[in-house]
């Protein structure tokens, strides 16, 4: 017992398995962030990994949408931007909603305003999942252009992985901590999926204990008004925690890598 609680404290030592870091980000909320692992690996045969590169990158599995007039005509798959549910059942294992949002324009899921976008979000806080199944986040991708911006060198100091820079923008983050700050602490994930990377954010127990506090302190924390990236330099104090992997370096799998 000694020796198994001492590994859970220690998990830089071990590279973890998706399942077992499923175990942990689907109740990442009542968890402190010196427990989350320092690499995770993923297999881009596994499901989970099928499921949000076919289903949610490039929108194959499309059910929502974010237009008013429907499908697109022209913009599809990986020119827009998708969005599912993320789960895990008792043995870890991460899925994907059946339910994939599409958006309307390439800059963000919808081209009409946030209150819109909070709308769908909400519409997919119900969609059902199967029994046993806890749901923890959601995770969106970002277009094919994307692609520059993972390789741009010349903007703000940004966490990379292998050189390659990890492409959250500041709205981003905002649907992170929004939700939490107002009560929903269900969600306590964002994980993003674009043509060279996977990363997550993840909020944990510090995280919901310090939006619970109404103080100019914790606004200036999460302010992103002036921003276009999240607010990395604060992330250590908000206690949440960030991991990106590149997905196009390896065959057959590819190492998350906690950044923050």
């Amino acid at each position: 017992m000694t020796e198994s609680k001492s590994e859970f404290k220690i998990p830089e030592f071990k590279t973890w398995s998706l399942d077992n870091f499923g175990q942990i980000i689907k109740v990442s909320g009542s968890l402190e962030p010196d427990v989350f692992p320092y690499k995770v690996l993923v297999s881009k045969n596994s499901t989970f990994f099928k499921n949000i590169y076919d289903g949610v990158y490039k929108g194959k599995n499309v059910t929502v949408f974010g237009s008013e007039k429907g499908k697109h005509p022209i913009k599809k798959g990986v020119i827009v931007e998708h969005m599912a549910i993320l789960a895990a059942n008792d043995l870890g294992e991460i899925m994907v909603s059946k339910e994939v949002f599409e958006g309307d324009t390439q800059q963000s899921l919808t081209d009409s305003s946030i209150l819109k976008m909070n709308e769908h979000s909400k519409f997919m806080r119900k969609i059902p999942l199967p029994p046993g199944w806890r749901r923890f986040g959601d995770i969106h991708s970002h277009p094919i252009d994307d692609v520059e911006n993972s390789f741009d060198i010349f903007s703000e100091k940004i966490p990379t992985v292998n050189n390659i820079r990890v492409t959250w923008s500041a709205q981003d983050f905002n649907c992170l901590v929004s939700p939490i700050k107002e009560g929903f602490t269900k969600d306590t994930v964002e994980a993003l999926i674009t043509p060279v990377q996977l990363s997550f954010m993840v909020a944990t127990k510090k995280t919901i204990e310090i939006l619970k506090k109404e103080d100019s302190k914790t606004d200036s924390l999460i302010d992103i008004t002036s921003l276009r990236v999240p607010p990395y330099k604060n992330f250590e104090k908000l206690g949440i925690v960030l991991y990106a992997g590149n997905h196009l370096l390896k065959e057959k799998d590819f190492i998350l890598q906690r950044l923050i």
